[in-house]
């Protein structure tokens, strides 16, 4: 059948574990469904805007709400992110998320 489409205004992170923990197969299969998801949503500068974060021991913003909207390019972002092996800092990536990705000045809406 037909799948809906999500519409509404929401700001969604998408964020992948790239760290040691993950292997090449599991991230590829991770970029599948994130890509998998971008297709679930109406996105678009009004309605439902992405960004996309990959960690480690870093943490990489591929892309942030207010960057294009475009699904191709969204989806080239994804197929950037690659497998960097090293120790897993979640705690790192969600300061990141919330001191300078959830902000205003990266077009969140929160």
């Amino acid at each position: 059948g037909t799948i809906e489409k999500c519409d509404r205004k929401i700001d969604l992170a998408v964020v992948l574990d790239v760290s040691g923990s993950i292997n090449d197969e599991n991230i590829s299969l991770a970029k599948k469904f994130a890509k998998t998801l971008l297709r679930r949503f109406r996105i678009s500068r009004d309605n439902v805007r992405v960004s996309f974060v990959a960690y480690s021991e870093s943490v990489k913003i591929y892309s942030t709400f207010e960057d294009d909207q475009e699904e191709e390019g969204l989806e080239q972002k994804v197929n950037n992110m690659f497998f960097e092996g090293s120790s897993t800092k979640t705690r790192k990536a969600l300061s990141v998320l919330n001191n300078q990705l959830f902000v205003q000045k990266h077009g969140s809406r929160i």
